[in-house]
């Protein structure tokens, strides 16, 4: 029995073919395509992290990395907006800065969702990591902010930078955008809610 070239092509082609469905098929390489797909249809995934807020509570700060930086997530109460509204006369720059904040935040309280605020936990002098105060925590933040341990420089509850502190300007929020009411996605490719 001969064996033709026509006939090797076609075994190696069945072959392959039958490799790649079994391969497909096990769950992990399907998860693996599934992330192909999406990275294929929005590369941004492979930039954004994914945080569940249904956690926090009002008042409450939580932290998560974002391109290896600390982020702090705040859910802020009506009294701290409140607070915030009144104390523009202590913060250096009262009106947002074009450029620290994705267009979506461009406002009074520098957030998508104005009870929830998004922030890049480095200060924006030294790129110093900062330590988040809750409201009543601190007597150098009596109502809650940011504060750089290594030239002092202070922040209230948007990122505003104080007056007399050393840093040059806001702390920086990045781009950000909610998938319904408990989803945070940080990163580039959505849609404000």
């Amino acid at each position: 029995m001969t064996v033709s070239r026509r006939d090797v092509l076609l075994g190696a082609g069945f072959f392959g073919a039958g490799v790649v469905t079994a391969a497909v098929s096990t769950p992990d390489l399907r998860r693996l395509t599934s992330l192909w797909f999406r990275i294929a249809n929005n590369p941004a995934t492979l930039t954004n992290t994914e945080v569940d807020i249904s956690a926090l509570q009002p008042g409450q700060v939580m932290g998560t990395l974002w391109r290896n930086l600390p982020i702090y997530i705040w859910r802020r109460t009506d009294q701290m907006l409140s607070e915030l509204a009144e104390r523009t006369s202590e913060v250096r720059f009262a009106e947002p800065i074009e450029g620290l904040q994705p267009s979506e935040a461009a406002n009074q309280f520098r957030s998508v969702d104005r009870h929830v605020f998004v922030v890049r936990g480095i200060c924006s002098r030294a790129g110093c990591p900062l330590i988040a105060f809750e409201p009543n925590r601190s007597d150098l933040l009596p109502v809650g902010g940011f504060l750089c341990t290594n030239d002092g420089s202070r922040f209230d509850a948007a990122g505003r930078v104080y007056n007399g502190s050393p840093a040059p300007v806001d702390l920086l929020v990045p781009p950000h955008f909610y998938l319904g009411n408990k989803t945070l996605v940080i990163g580039e490719g959505g849609s404000a809610a």
